[in-house]
């Protein structure tokens, strides 16, 4: 079982907060040291430099350059496994690790690299240190500046900067334990695409009548949206009764609420922004000046038609230059090719099944997520430890 330190038996108060008595609270230049090679570049000959993305995702690649368009630029081999900071967005957690994918690049000065020295500090574990709330504030304190001047991470600052220094093996098993949950979230993402991709897939089939269910033969027809359906918005926020409120409206947008409830099924597609991605409800809903909804059915099953809108490109339809755009008029013209009711209903039947393989997979993705970020702001600060540790408290 995982240990808590709720009463703080066992733990002590430093410069970085509440850690174990047998961690230590070191200046993070006596457990790294900087690695930069410098090169010196030939004219004609094409590098490629390095990226730091904040918010911890990562690094990403530039395209090539000559080393005569570098001019007097410094610059300097990317050293992998090497703990890289963005000096300029350090405090945004622009923080990575460098992998052999980017060997044979190369970094300007605005991107430090550090080893940790033997024994004594792990890069992937302090990769996810600064990772952490913690760890962001740190860096924050480390990079001095705003009101007018950037904040640039300082060399000084970093090197006296407190950090704290779990036992080394107890560093690898963090990181190692993380490691499993960022795989298994991986997987999940990866899983969720290929059913994506097969939903797809099997839209493009049943809802072209390319691919007949069995049992059904009757043919479909080419009709008008506005022939079997109507479309709704609610009001504009300047023209409701006095006293609604913002609310968050079905498809997670902000927006205001109309004095009139509706009840029943029906599919919403945005106006403006998102338009490309309608969604099904089937309940009590205000109408709301974002949405579009979908009301009187005729002939044609509400779910039907939450699967028929997300196989259309509905930006092809926008009436803007700019932001996408969608009008009642231009909706109620649109053909669609409709089966018989109880074609619909077996379609739908199919592609809500395959909904709902992705939405439990999405759900099982959301809570692994959740634990990471857990483990990662507790597991990693030592407000909780692996069970191999325990007993390492009092």
């Amino acid at each position: 079982m995982l240990i808590r330190n709720e009463n703080r038996p066992g733990y002590k108060k430093t410069k970085v907060g509440w850690i174990p008595d047998d961690w230590e609270c070191v200046p993070f230049a006596t457990v790294f040291d900087l690695k930069m090679d410098s090169l010196e570049p030939m004219p004609s000959v094409k590098y490629r430099e390095i990226g730091v993305r904040s918010h911890g995702k990562g690094i990403f690649h530039k395209p090539p350059v000559t080393g005569e368009s570098l001019g007097d630029k410094r610059v300097f081999h990317c050293q992998p496994g090497a703990l890289v900071f963005n000096i300029v967005f350090a405090w945004e957690q622009a923080v990575a690790v460098l992998s052999e994918n980017e060997r044979g690049f190369i970094a300007s000065h605005r991107f430090p690299m550090f080893q940790g020295r033997k024994n004594q500090a792990s890069e992937a574990y302090y990769l996810l240190f600064f990772k952490t709330r913690r760890g962001k504030e740190q860096l924050t304190i480390a990079s001095p500046g705003g009101a007018g001047r950037n904040k640039t991470l300082g060399q000084a600052d970093l090197d006296v900067l407190p950090v704290p220094c779990p036992p080394f093996p107890e560093q690898i098993a963090i990181a190692e334990m993380l490691a499993c949950w960022d795989k298994a979230i991986q997987t999940l993402e990866l899983k969720i695409k290929k059913k994506r991709l097969v939903k797809q897939g099997l839209m493009q089939k049943l809802l072209s009548s390319r691919t007949r269910l069995p049992g059904f033969v009757k043919p479909w027809k080419d009709v008008r949206l506005g022939n079997i359906l109507s479309i709704g918005n609610g009001k504009d926020y300047k023209h409701l009764a006095k006293g609604t409120v913002p609310v968050f409206g079905t498809g997670g947008l902000m927006t205001y609420v109309n004095d009139k409830l509706h009840s029943g099924e029906t599919v919403f597609i945005g106006r403006k922004g998102t338009i490309n991605k309608p969604f099904y409800f089937n309940g009590d809903f205000w109408t709301v000046d974002t949405l579009f909804f979908t009301h009187k059915f005729k002939n044609v099953l509400p779910k039907f038609v939450f699967f028929l809108f997300q196989r259309i490109n509905w930006e092809k339809h926008s009436e803007a230059s700019g932001v996408p755009s969608l009008s009642k008029t231009v909706i109620l013209k649109l053909k669609a090719h409709i089966p018989p009711l109880e074609e619909q209903r077996a379609i739908a039947k199919v592609l809500s099944a395959a909904d709902g393989e992705i939405e439990a997979l999405e759900r099982k993705l959301a809570l692994f997520k959740d634990q990471k970020k857990y483990l990662l702001n507790n597991l990693v600060t030592g407000t909780i430890r692996l069970p191999q540790f325990e007993n390492s408290l009092p």
